[in-house]
């Protein structure tokens, strides 16, 4: 059998199904993407759930990935909080040493 007796047997399920029935209107609507990879010898081997599985291996690495750098993030914000602090705490030191040395200078 070839390629353009494959195509018109599609073609043929998908009329004889029609649209009303679950999959008449979806060969329909793959039909050309079929003739496209069946043209260019690319045979269809993902399946739904091999989709399925896939975007859900794909959500769980973002998932993932997001989780982690809120995690960094946090890690540095809370870094530059407490040099913050310190570097007030030290201003503050350094202002109360100033003006006990002048108030002593009067």
């Amino acid at each position: 059998m070839n390629k353009d007796q494959e195509l018109a047997i599609l073609a043929k399920a998908a009329a004889d199904l029609g649209n009303a029935s679950y999959l008449g209107g979806w060969l329909k609507s793959i039909a050309s993407e079929l003739e496209r990879d069946l043209r260019s010898d690319i045979i269809p081997v993902i399946t739904l759930a091999e989709a399925r599985q896939q975007a859900e291996h794909i959500l769980a690495t973002a998932r993932n990935n997001s989780e982690r750098h809120h995690n960094q993030v946090t890690s540095y914000a809370d870094q530059l909080l407490t040099d913050a602090k310190a570097e007030s705490a030290r201003v503050l030191a350094a202002a109360k040493k100033a003006l006990l040395s002048a108030a002593d200078s009067l």
